[in-house]
């Protein structure tokens, strides 16, 4: 396992960085716009998939909260 912030923050439930958290899925807004793109990504993936029907809700899920959290950080 990598010696880094970001898996310190994943590993800890505890861990507290209060100066590089903002409280987004991404620690930034190109980090959360990348998630953004790879949820896109996944979504035109699972089309005609014989699991697309139980894969597209959590998705579209994530998809809002992730456009939800960039209108913050425009």
């Amino acid at each position: 396992m990598p010696d880094n912030e970001n898996w310190r923050r994943i590993e800890d439930p505890n861990y507290e960085d209060i100066d590089n958290d903002i409280g987004v899925f991404g620690t930034s807004k190109s980090a959360t716009e990348i998630c953004l793109i790879q949820i896109d990504s996944v979504i035109s993936t699972i089309k005609g998939n014989k699991w697309e029907k139980a894969m597209e809700g959590p998705l579209y899920t994530v998809k809002y909260e992730l456009e939800r959290q960039l209108s913050f950080l425009q």
